[in-house]
């Protein structure tokens, strides 16, 4: 269930001090830590330079354990064992119920009567993953840090002071899937569609290797300059957005009767939303708008000029927007630039539709098996 607006703003007032670019910057070691661990990782699993790697998992098992390192003060483990623990496995293997759990919620005899009959082995999982975010959070707390991950910049700013244990537990069952998933979904999608655009590879890898001359040279700061880096990780969002359905929104109270919403009045209390995929995918927002073009977000061909590029909205939008969005475009670019600067890739011929996959609210993803050549580069 949703946080009431007054417990939204609170809780986002609380949180603000954590995704502060003053946060971010003093991050930058905690992404760099995980992101070269993961190119350790990669040189040992491809060092035969035959075996295809499974990049979702990489990328999931990286993104993971940044965000527990983050919010709980200490990596989920993913990387150092290479397979997932039962608590990060767990919304994988039941993605396909967040559509009915949707539904329900909209109607209160449903919710009712699941309430009631809901699964063993989903309110299993439920309490297993709240049980495990209260001992981790409980821990983290108990044993202090000078770290910059989250509850350290929250407490520091007093954020804490005005929320209820249950609430830092809640919201940090949160922040790790949303912080982690989405992440690793957009990084497959990346390289999916740079393999795919072989002239588009070679330009950003052009620009990555151009740019560094040794791994440790590579930081978020100079990485958040590199055009053409940006302009991939935006296409990559527009084209296959990790959230690419509907977050609902109703119209508030506080508006009055009713409020005209693109020329028509929406009664008080309408449930709307606008999906993702849907906005960015539109003719009326992009041309050629199925088609993988970073260079409609540079404005270097005319051919893109009236693109309605606010149309892609991936963090959405307003005072619910994503707290985390810059946080996220730092750990997407550094793992990105790490990759492509230390391996060239190869796509496994099997994964050729790889984008052509169901959604369950999230992407119901398959393996993304590539061959990794790595690249003598300076350490």
């Amino acid at each position: 269930m949703a946080a009431t607006y007054d417990n939204h703003r609170r809780f986002r007032r609380a949180l603000l001090p954590a995704f502060s670019d003053r946060a971010i910057r003093a991050q930058g070691p905690l992404f760099k830590r995980h992101v070269d661990t993961l190119i350790t990782s990669l040189r040992k699993v491809s060092e035969d330079g035959n075996t295809p790697v499974d990049m979702v998992r990489m990328y999931n098992f990286t993104t993971f354990d940044v965000m527990g390192d983050f919010v709980f003060g200490e990596p989920l483990g993913l990387l150092e064992h290479l397979q997932y623990t039962p608590q990060v496995e767990a919304p994988f293997k039941t993605v396909k119920y967040l559509p009915l759990m949707q539904m329900i919620e909209y109607y209160p005899l449903l919710k009712a009567t699941w309430d009631y009959f809901e699964p063993k082995a989903i309110t299993a999982m439920r309490h297993s993953n709240v049980e495990f975010a209260r001992a981790a959070v409980d821990a983290r707390l108990s044993k202090g840090s000078d770290q910059p991950d989250m509850w350290n910049l929250v407490m520091s700013a007093g954020g804490d002071k005005g929320m209820s244990p249950g609430e830092m537990y809640s919201n940090s069952d949160v922040f790790i899937i949303a912080g982690s998933e989405t992440t690793a979904t957009l990084l497959s999608g990346l390289t999916f569609m740079l393999l795919t655009h072989p002239d588009k590879m070679a330009r950003i890898v052009k620009e990555i290797r151009s740019t560094f001359t040794s791994d440790p040279d590579i930081d978020m700061h100079k990485l958040a300059g590199l055009p053409y880096l940006n302009a991939c990780i935006s296409e990559a969002l527009r084209v296959y957005p990790p959230l690419p359905a509907a977050v609902p929104r109703f119209v508030g109270a506080n508006v009055g009767a009713s409020t005209e919403i693109l020329g028509r009045q929406v009664p008080s209390g309408t449930r709307l939303s606008v999906h993702h995929w849907a906005s960015s995918h539109s003719p009326d927002n992009f041309t050629n708008p199925d088609t993988f073009v970073p260079e409609r977000w540079l404005g270097t061909d005319e051919r893109y000029k009236n693109d309605k590029l606010q149309g892609a909205q991936p963090f959405s939008f307003g005072p619910r927007n994503c707290i985390g969005q810059n946080m996220a475009l730092h750990e997407m670019r550094m793992i990105a630039a790490k990759v492509l600067f230390n391996f060239d890739l190869e796509l496994c011929s099997k994964n050729d539709n790889w984008l052509d996959q169901r959604v369950f609210v999230l992407w119901e993803k398959r393996n993304l098996m590539c061959k990794l050549t790595p690249v003598a580069v300076a350490f």
